[in-house]
Formats: C-alpha cells, structure tokens, sequence
C-alpha cells in the first residue's frame, strides 16, 4: 500500500511541475499570449494588458484560461487564493499590489491529471 501510496505522489509531483514564462507583447501590442505544450495537455494563460502596470493609473490585469477544466486553482505570487476557484479568468488591481515582480499560476485539472502554467508581470508605482 505505501508502495503505491508513493508512486502515486511520485507521479503526482512530476504532473504539477510548474513551467514559469515571461510574456511580452509583439509590435507594441497590449495582449500576449503564450501556448505551451505540457504532458498531453496544451492550454494558454492569457494576459489582457502588455507590463508595467501603472498604480499611478490604477492599471488592472485580467489572466483568462483559453480553455474550461473539470478543476482550477489559482496561485497568486505563490498563495492559493481558494475564492478564486474554478473560475475561469482572474482580474488584478495594480493598487492591490506592491511594485515588482509577481507571479500568477493556474493549476488545472482534466479530471484525470493536473497541469499548470505560470505567467509573470511587474507592476510599477
């Protein structure tokens, strides 16, 4: 039982392996996109505007899933935010948020494994 117990933690490890990308805009666009191959799994983390965010001009960020899972969990500069479950796309306020660098991490689930994909911004004062 133990056996099998690790095993399944072994695979279970290598699944939620986490792929970290740093997304910049193409010809000064204010969207980027990012598709990345993980397992059988290909999903995209899109980001709805283009960094640094502005707290000076309350700058917001909207990260949505191109795709629906079975299950979502949203890691936000590394604390699971559990009131954002299974929702499909998160906003962020620049003012909620010190400057630098952050993280947003989407941990995703097809009801048999799970997959993740992380993107990065920085917001500015």
């Amino acid at each position: 039982m133990k056996k099998k117990l690790l095993k399944g933690l072994l695979i279970a490890m290598i699944a939620l392996a986490l792929i970290t990308c740093d997304i910049a805009p193409q010809n000064g666009a204010d969207n980027a996109n990012v598709t990345i191959n993980f397992g059988d799994e290909t999903f995209t983390l899109n980001k709805s505007k283009a960094t640094p965010l502005s707290q000076a001009n309350e700058d917001s960020i909207t990260i949505t899933l191109s795709k629906s899972f079975v299950s979502v969990q949203w890691i936000i500069n590394g604390e699971q935010n559990n009131e954002l479950n299974n929702q499909t796309g998160i906003t962020l306020n620049a003012l909620d948020l010190s400057a630098g660098d952050h993280s947003v991490t989407a941990m995703v689930s097809d009801g048999i494994s799970w997959y993740s994909r992380t993107v990065t911004f920085t917001v500015g004062s």
